[in-house]
């Protein structure tokens, strides 16, 4: 999220204000070729996006028109493009058409008649004639190149516009998707439609005219040579027509591999985006590998229906080859060699690309059609729920007989249920309960995403609200805050004060402009969750949602925060507040006690206490303080020296650009993509069919020139066949050996194309799959490092786009390529034969060649990896838009990030434009050096006195124009194979980043099963930082941890507590050693190391996939001993009454899961680990209290005899620890029995414990002070 990227200026581009010659010449891009030359472009290099591109206006069109769909009974997404530029392509694609089969009917005529006046012993065609025809053959070429380009750039922006509109309704829709809808992997399906399927819009259009051209250009010159060779004609046509069915069928088939390539891409993208959400917890589980094997089956999958395309692809491309040359079978005359080829040979693509745009098309539409926020009100106006009044004088938010479940069924039972209350302005309101109760639910009704079946809700005022789950989005941490409002600067200071934000700024490189990664990554729960808050906060708002704010912070935070924030500064607001702090409650002027989705008791907490509304906590209140103190800041005292985080971000905090390769694609890429087959022999086999199909498709051509010299030969020595006499046997058998000969070769022609083109496609996929294979392995075993510093979109992008193209994009472009050059070196070899003088010019144009490319090549390649680089931001956007979804629609900020989408999307454009332009510049230069290699061809047969052969004449002319169009095209295709490299240069890239040390190595301890039998853990001398050039997070730890010993970590923020869980895990880089039962963990495989250790995360990460799965990943623990687990953490009576039980199909995330219920799915996981050693970052905080202390006795019972480490916010959950690590600025500055700490003066713990107010802390002495007693009393007994 990017407050300023809507102002992002450019230059205006100079195409805008170019006269009609330079933009037909593409004069205007000279400046921008000379730099490219010079040097590698960047954004800064380029211009501002046409006006006619801009995705707001293009939006709002689509927008128009699909209304429009909508309120018909079947919305088609083809009706709604066709309205929108369907007759613009008709007319152009109709008019283009007309021109280019007039210019070939002139030019065939003309080389018809130039031809015949090579044939021996006519006399009707004289020598000025014969120029004439020469000239009637070079100027429809002229014509044809000058329309063609701009034809072709102008279609290109049609498509584009297309997927510009299109992507701005996906956009628009992802806003608007219902939180039920978004647990079906949304997020992965929206960007492989982004990424992918909308992309095919930009090339399909450039191929409209080729579906009528084709058809209607084989009519006519059907019958123009039914007017030189007579019913024999309809034999050629008849075999090209034949073709037309098959036709059908194969863009059937094609549509149908697409749209199941695309399913699967979908999985595999979405799985893609979930294992980013949650690497860190995937490497602390060891859990790569179940991973690892979960994405191979699903790219096998995906693969598997690409394979299937890649087979009608291969019979399509082969079989249209060889149905030029087939026509030659049924004219045996010189005057049309070669040119039904011609006129047909786009088919395949456009085939092809067709089949692609429709399921591309209808994906989208499906899409489109997906449930919205509000699918879930009811029709019945009688029921209706919600009212909405912003600018109503008296503020209020009423519920009355409030019904509601996600599904929007009204048969169901509701998630919540009967809720009646009102909340007004100056009383705070709390609710509490246990997890899954419906608390979330009920504010989520309040802003809309949940809309009762029954009851009424009135909301009077605008709305604030800050969610459970943290949204930090990448971006200032100002930027975090300020969101989408204007700077009030007053108000800021102000919010960030209120928030105790202020210290932890000078924390920070930057302060509140330093860069924080996605979701946060660079800051602790605590600074997250204020953060979170602080957004809130600052937007001016009568209504003010507040879910569980106080969790993640400590308790001098938690009260400056209560007293400050939601005490005084929203005094007059209407606050409503989800907490499990129940030490607040007496603060509170109404209280709802919710259970099971219904209000169970409401009232002041004295009306409670009297009604006994508040005996379901087994808490005595009558201190209710004492009950939770956290730990999370050290006193202000305290010297607050140069933060660990200020150290991992000094130098890169604010500088996460994605870095640009520069120069050429070096030979090493092309060497790793080809090496990356592993099998020599298959490429050199495949080389070989290459050549020898080309060989032997020249050996027909050639056959058959010498097969019409043969036939004229016969006419100069006046042979004529009157009779059956034995010279007429004689020629007839050699006519029958003639054909025999062609069939032969034509016949082992199609087999070798269809052997080399099938062949080259497996290849292709074999080093694809394996590509991706190394991508996945080396980002799944990278450093965390990487993954803080680099965004999921970036990294998606790979995954998506980049593999996108080296799977179906890079083989075909290689395939054209190649077969360029082949049919290059053919053609010039066939012209040197007839005329070997033209080698001279042949040579030049090689030349010339070299010198436009060299020239070309270098800004398409710059502008390439910039278009890939301003494609990155639209992804990254597009996935933060749906992690922070219900909190984009609670501020009302849509609008804001749309305009942000757009601008994104503007950037790329605006590059994409130049980057299009620039090959149909490339095209038109290549295309006018072949005009002119074309016109010395023909020319130098009439200047020339030498006598030639009319079948060499018309073989090495018809060759010569079918450079025109294949050189441009050939060489174009170079430079896409090299640009469409540069994904495979930044897929090995991220498949070469430095990975963590060997997940298993040969020399590596043997460990026993039951290690670590002791659990005991020592640190030794030991230091970590994240990586080598940055400074030491921990410095000179020494300290050891019995086997058994329950130990609590506590120490303010940024102070090192969650660096020892990395230091543990082997997250980052470790100097000096940690020994687990006396073994030193740097020597052991991380697998064995990360799997004999358990963890419960403070925010517990589920993925989709079944609940089985996500207890037991490897498959190696029976039902029985799952529901076991279950039934101690007490879910086996809801997960039996789920639909599938133990098959239960989790959400993206276990969204479909409450917070406090995914808290418990993790501490099953840790006991059917039934490891030694148990870490807990702060597992509770976000549960409520009878759950947190189901959780702490479900602990002290299932891991009695195992070290337990809790890194510790609250301190009464660590207090009765049997000793406690104190951490500051990365050093162990106190250690032992909270007992004895708490008696030293001036001691860390002591100050921290004396800043909770008096109740709290006498409440946790007394805490520590029986657990030392109970303590010496065992050790007595002992």
């Amino acid at each position: 999220m990017n407050r300023n990227i809507s102002n992002h200026k450019r230059k205006a581009n100079p195409v805008v204000g170019a006269n009609i010659f330079s933009q037909w010449t593409f004069w205007w891009m000279k400046d921008l070729f000379r730099k490219g030359y010079r040097r590698p472009l960047t954004q800064d290099d380029l211009y501002d996006n046409k006006p006619t591109l801009n995705s707001q206006p293009l939006t709002n069109k689509f927008l128009k028109l699909w209304n429009d769909e909508l309120a018909r009974e079947k919305p088609n997404i083809f009706r709604m493009l066709f309205r929108a530029y369907g007759a613009l392509l008709i007319i152009m694609g109709v008019l283009y058409c007309v021109l280019e089969t007039g210019c070939k009917v002139v030019q065939v005529l003309s080389l018809g008649e130039l031809i015949s006046y090579f044939t021996p012993g006519q006399e009707n065609i004289s020598n000025q004639m014969a120029w004439v025809y020469a000239v009637g053959v070079v100027i429809p070429l002229v014509l044809k190149v000058i329309v063609f380009n701009p034809y072709m750039l102008y279609s290109y922006m049609i498509g584009t516009r297309m997927r510009l509109g299109c992507s701005g309704l996906i956009y628009r829709k992802i806003l608007q998707l219902s939180k039920s809808s978004m647990n079906d992997g949304m997020s992965g399906r929206a960007i492989n439609i982004l990424s992918n399927d909308l992309t095919t819009f930009d090339l399909t259009m450039t191929y409209i005219n080729e579906l009528f051209r084709g058809p209607l250009e084989t009519i006519l010159f059907g019958y123009l040579m039914y007017l030189e060779i007579g019913i024999s004609a309809f034999i050629g046509v008849g075999f090209m027509l034949l073709f037309l069915p098959a036709q059908g069928v194969a863009a059937r088939k094609t549509a149908s591999f697409r749209q199941k390539a695309a399913a699967r891409t979908d999985v595999r993208v979405k799985l893609m985006n979930e294992i980013l959400q949650g690497i860190q917890v995937i490497k602390m589980y060891a859990w790569e590998k179940p991973f690892a094997t979960v994405i191979a089956k699903v790219r096998k999958c995906e693969l598997s229906a690409i394979r299937g395309g890649v087979y009608v692809q291969a019979a399509l491309n082969s079989i249209y080859m060889i149905s030029g040359v087939s026509v030659f079978l049924s004219l045996v005359s010189y005057v049309l060699l070669g040119n039904a080829l011609t006129a047909r040979k786009l088919w395949p693509l456009s085939i092809t690309l067709w089949a692609q745009t429709y399921v591309s098309a209808k994906r989208a539409e499906q899409f489109l059609l997906g449930n919205q926020s509000n699918v879930n009100i009811p029709k019945n106006p009688d029921l209706l729920t919600r009212k909405h009044y912003q600018n109503s004088k008296e503020k209020s938010v009423i519920f009355e007989n409030v019904t509601a479940n996600w599904s929007g069924d009204t048969t169901e039972n509701g998630i919540l249920k009967g809720l009646t209350f009102r909340a007004m302005s100056g009383k705070l309101m709390a609710v509490i309960g246990p997890v899954g109760a419906g608390k979330s639910s009920l504010l989520n009704v309040v802003i809309g995403e949940l809309i009762p079946q029954v009851g009424t809700v009135t909301i009077n005022g605008s709305i604030s609200y800050a969610c459970q789950e943290s949204w930090v989005f990448e971006g200032s941490i100002q930027d975090n805050i300020i969101f989408t409002e204007d700077f009030d600067q007053d108000r800021y200071h102000q919010v960030i004060e209120i928030c105790a934000l202020r210290s932890d700024f000078d924390l920070f490189p930057y302060g509140d402009q330093t860069i924080v990664g996605e979701r946060g990554i660079s800051l602790s729960g605590g600074q997250k969750a204020r953060v979170n808050l602080a957004r809130a906060l600052y937007k001016r708002a009568d209504i003010y949602l507040l879910d569980d704010p106080l969790s993640a912070v400590d308790t001098h935070v938690g009260h400056h925060i209560f007293d400050k924030c939601i005490k005084e500064f929203l005094k007059d607001k209407i606050c409503i507040l989800v907490t499990h702090q129940l030490q607040f409650l007496k603060n509170v002027e109404h209280i709802l006690f919710m259970n099971a989705g219904e209000i169970q008791a409401q009232g002041s907490f004295e009306e409670l206490q009297i009604m006994d509304g508040l005996k379901f906590l087994g808490t005595d209140y009558a201190a209710p303080t004492e009950q939770t103190s956290q730990a999370d800041d050290m006193n202000a005292e305290a010297t607050v020296k140069e933060s660990p985080m200020k150290k991992f971000e000094k130098d890169n905090g604010n500088d996460r650009q994605e870095q640009q390769a520069t120069g050429s694609v070096g030979f090493g890429v092309y060497k790793s993509y080809f090496k990356a087959m592993d099998n020599c022999f298959l490429f050199y086999m495949i080389l070989t069919l290459f050549v020898a199909a080309r060989i032997v498709l020249s050996g027909v051509d050639y056959f058959l020139a010498e097969w019409v010299n043969w036939e004229q030969s016969l006419t100069i020595q006046n042979i004529e066949v009157l009779s059956a006499t034995a010279s007429n046997g004689e020629h007839q058998e050699q006519r029958e050996t003639f054909v025999t000969i062609y069939s032969v070769m034509l016949g082992l022609a199609l087999i070798l194309f269809l052997a080399r083109t099938y062949g080259f496609f497996m290849m292709c996929l074999r080093v694809s799959l394996k590509l991706h294979d190394r991508l996945f392995g080396r980002i799944a075993r990278a450093t965390m490092q990487f993954f803080n510093i680099n965004s999921s979109g970036r990294i998606l992008n790979r995954f998506s786009r980049d593999i996108f193209a080296i799977d179906c994009n890079l083989p075909n472009s290689m395939l054209i390529c190649f077969g360029f050059f082949m049919d290059m070196t053919a053609i010039i070899t066939i012209v040197a034969i007839a005329n070997y003088w033209l080698l001279i010019p042949a040579i030049i144009i090689i030349v010339v060649f070299y010198i436009i490319c060299n020239i070309f090549i270098r800004t398409t390649r710059s502008l390439k990896r910039v278009e890939s680089l301003s494609r990155s931001p639209i992804y990254s956007h597009t996935n933060q838009t749906f992690q922070g979804l219900t909190t984009i629609r609670a501020f009302g900020a849509e609008e804001t990030l749309e305009k942000e989408f757009h601008a994104l999307e503007n950037i790329h454009t605006s590059v994409w434009y130049v980057f299009l332009a620039a090959n149909r510049a490339l095209s038109l230069w290549l295309d006018i050096v072949c005009i002119m290699y074309v016109a010395v061809v023909t020319f130098s047969f009439l200047a020339m006195e030498k006598q030639f052969k009319s079948g060499d004449v018309g073989l090495a002319i018809m060759n010569s124009i079918n450079l025109v169009g294949l050189c441009q095209r050939g060489l174009r295709q170079t430079t896409e194979v090299e640009n469409y490299m540069t994904s495979v240069e930044r897929v090995l890239e991220y498949a070469e980043v430095r990975p963590e040390t060997a997940l298993e190595i040969a020399e590596a301890p043997k460990l026993d099963k039951a290690w670590p039998e002791n659990g005991s853990i020592k640190f030794i001398n030991f230091s970590m930082k994240y990586a080598e050039d940055k400074d030491f997070i921990l410095r000179d730890l020494n300290f050891s941890i019995k086997g058994g010993e329950k130990v609590g970590i506590v120490g303010r923020t940024g102070a090192g507590k969650s660096s020892i869980i990395q230091a543990i895990f082997r997250l980052a880089i470790n100097h000096g050693v940690i020994e687990i039962d006396g073994i030193d963990t740097n020597q052991l495989e991380l697998h064995d190391l990360r799997s004999n250790i358990s963890i419960i995360p403070q925010d517990p990460v589920l993925f989709s996939g079944t609940l089985r799965y996500n207890l037991d990943p490897f498959g190696t623990t029976d039902d029985e001993s799952i529901w076991k687990v279950l039934k101690d953490v007490e879910l086996k009576e809801y997960v039996s009454n789920l639909p599938e039980g133990l098959e239960y199909a989790m959400s993206e995330g276990g969204s479909n899961f409450s917070m406090g219920q995914r808290q418990l799915v993790c501490l099953a996981r840790a006991i059917l680990r039934n490891n030694k050693i148990l870490i807990l970052d702060e597992a509770t905080a976000n549960v409520d209290p009878e759950t947190d202390q189901f959780i702490q006795k479900t602990i002290r019972a299932k891991f009695e005899n195992c070290t337990v480490l809790t890194i510790a916010h609250r301190l009464h959950t660590v207090m009765d620890s049997d000793r406690i690590v104190v951490m500051d600025n990365g050093r162990v500055v106190e250690i032992g029995h909270p007992h004895i700490l708490l008696g030293q003066n001036n001691g860390y713990l002591r100050k921290l414990v004396e800043r909770c107010c008096p109740n709290t802390s006498m409440a946790l002495k007394n805490i520590a002070k029986n657990s030392f007693e109970r303590k010496l009393s065992n050790d007595n007994c002992k």
